[in-house]
């Protein structure tokens, strides 16, 4: 009788074959090798091969899941979730819970990876949910614990079998930006929130992410406290965690915060604390070239133009007093990504000039003028710009 490849291949599950010995297999293996003049290998377990043949199509499976449901994330908006939830259900077939785990999986790292669509994914997340629990029983525990493992593993350093271990500083920050939501959304009951407040303030690893933990929130007393008492007692604090700290509860301060050491004092005025913040920024620019946190200050602190004046007569008046060349270039990138204006640094510019005779015919003034002259700052600066009128750049 002629066996055709597909009744050949189905041979394979009859009840009528038999497991063979290990030399049986190994004798095969042999012959095909000899006949090939190749390399004999052997093998060192039939059943260990079995087992890897078997995780690899849990592996395939997996995957196929996986892609298939970020096909769907891929298109989900906030006018098409209805249309979407009945495309999963139909086309998406889980039949375990290994599978659905896998679904729960990908979601989570989606959500990390595009937290600005977070509302969107946890209402699409919460919509399956509740038909495979009504269908199969099946929750988001796993989920719940993917987000709990990473925050341990986090500020804790305490790693469980499955968590996201990436040193990657915006899915941290995502990772609490989605238990801010989660307990919006009501997945917790009320004491989340509060075990999660004192988590983050004991930990010691991320102090900037207390920040982005109660930046969006009324903070209690006794939090500002806590946070007062860290800027105090901790010698170490980076200054980029230092200022963020200080934003987080200027709006609650009632006393001066202790100041470090600073490279740079500014004259006292009465907004002495503000200028010593924005002398910390530049210094840590200086060693760190952090330009992010400069950006992140002048967006929160600086929302008015006397602020963003004041930000640039202090950054210019390092530049002058200390000769800092990386300053021109930061004022540049400023300038460039519309984070300050033309008029500010002129405004700056004019009021070093009313308030302090010395800076007059400062050495250094002028590759500063040079360099405004470059970015087209001019306006209300003809003063100064006629002393150079014959050596500036065209």
């Amino acid at each position: 009788m002629e066996i055709s490849i597909k009744n050949f291949y189905n041979l394979k599950d009859s009840s009528q074959n038999k497991e063979l010995d290990l030399n049986t297999i190994n004798f095969i293996l042999d012959s095909f090798d000899n006949n090939d003049n190749k390399k004999s290998k052997k093998f060192s377990s039939y059943k260990k091969n079995s087992i890897i043949q078997k995780n690899s199509k849990v592996k395939i499976v997996k995957d196929k899941i996986s892609n298939k449901v970020k096909l769907i994330l891929n298109k989900l908006s906030q006018n098409n979730v209805n249309n979407l939830i009945l495309e999963f259900i139909q086309n998406i077939k889980i039949n375990s819970i290994e599978e659905y785990n896998e679904f729960l999986k990908t979601i989570y790292l989606k959500i990390l990876s595009e937290i600005n669509f977070v509302k969107i994914y946890l209402t699409f997340l919460l919509n399956i949910a509740c038909t495979y629990n009504k269908l199969l029983n099946y929750d988001i525990s796993y989920f719940v614990e993917l987000v709990e493992n990473k925050f341990m593993s986090d500020y804790f350093n305490i790693n469980n079998n499955d968590y996201l271990d990436d040193n990657n500083e915006d899915n941290r920050i995502n990772n609490l930006k989605l238990i801010r939501e989660m307990i919006a959304m009501d997945f917790f009951d009320n004491n989340i929130e509060q075990y999660v407040n004192n988590k983050i303030l004991t930990q010691n690893n991320y102090l900037s992410d207390i920040y982005y933990w109660f930046k969006d929130v009324q903070l209690e007393s006794e939090t500002v406290l806590i946070i007062k008492n860290l800027l105090n007692t901790q010698n170490d604090i980076e200054i980029r965690d230092k200022i963020l700290l200080q934003n987080i509860i200027s709006p609650y301060e009632t006393e001066p915060i202790k100041k470090s050491k600073l490279i740079f004092k500014k004259k006292k005025t009465n907004n002495s604390s503000f200028d010593d913040n924005v002398v910390e920024l530049i210094n840590d620019y200086l060693i760190n070239d952090n330009y992010i946190i400069i950006k992140s200050f002048i967006e929160s602190r600086c929302k008015e133009i006397p602020e963003k004046n004041n930000f640039c007569e202090v950054m210019l008046n390092m530049y002058l007093t200390n000769n800092y060349k990386c300053i021109l270039d930061l004022i540049e990138e400023l300038i460039n990504n519309q984070v300050l204006f033309k008029s500010n640094i002129s405004k700056g510019l004019i009021n070093i000039y009313n308030n302090n005779d010395l800076l007059k015919n400062n050495k250094n003034e002028k590759d500063l003028v040079n360099k405004l002259k470059i970015l087209g700052i001019t306006k209300n600066l003809e003063f100064i710009m006629e002393k150079y009128k014959n050596e500036l750049s065209v």
